[in-house]
């Protein structure tokens, strides 16, 4: 998944190519997450086959994986982001959406959230559309050195403010509009 074209033109490459690659990721980045903020990544399935609210009827369920979203700390933000991948043969059909909707749900209604914001690439047209459908507002384009290309800033109805934070050479800069 973190090679799919699809996710490569978000912003960055992650540079997972092999399965050992892919645990340290999820050691360094997702469970760090949850250590450090309380928030990170969720790996979504569909439901288990005879299931209805999505909570497997045994614990011998085998789920459908198709991809992860969460709440996750930029380390060039002071707010969190929200993010969301399906494999791509998830891809086109509802899916990001629905993951992208829980997610900001979960941010503003469990932790309280109002400051959460979406990253994406100029070139990715798919996700720009699906942070406007999950009620995001473009904000603007931003150059920063921890992204390969110019990343574009969705940001929550009334947000008028991003709060980048700089290296630690430079006093800390608010971006605004």
């Amino acid at each position: 998944m973190f090679n799919s074209p699809t996710f490569l033109q978000s912003f960055t490459n992650r540079n997972i190519h092999t399965v050992e690659e892919a645990r340290t990721y999820l050691r360094t980045v997702t469970v760090k997450g949850y250590e450090d903020n309380g928030y990170g990544a969720w790996i979504v399935s569909l439901k288990p086959p005879g299931s209805t609210t999505g909570v497997p009827p045994s614990s011998d369920t085998t789920y459908e994986l198709i991809g992860l979203g969460g709440i996750f700390q930029c380390k060039s933000f002071t707010v969190p982001d929200i993010g969301y991948s399906v494999l791509p043969q998830y891809e086109g059909k509802g899916y990001a959406t629905e993951i992208g909707k829980a997610v900001l749900k979960y941010a503003v209604e469990k932790l309280g959230r109002s400051d959460v914001i979406g990253l994406t690439s100029e070139e990715n047209e798919k996700s720009k559309h699906i942070l406007q459908k999950i009620g995001l507002v473009r904000w603007g384009t931003l150059n920063l050195p921890d992204f390969d290309t110019p990343i574009v800033v969705f940001v929550m109805p009334g947000v008028t403010e991003v709060q980048v934070v700089p290296p630690a050479s430079e006093p800390n800069k608010l971006a605004s509009k």
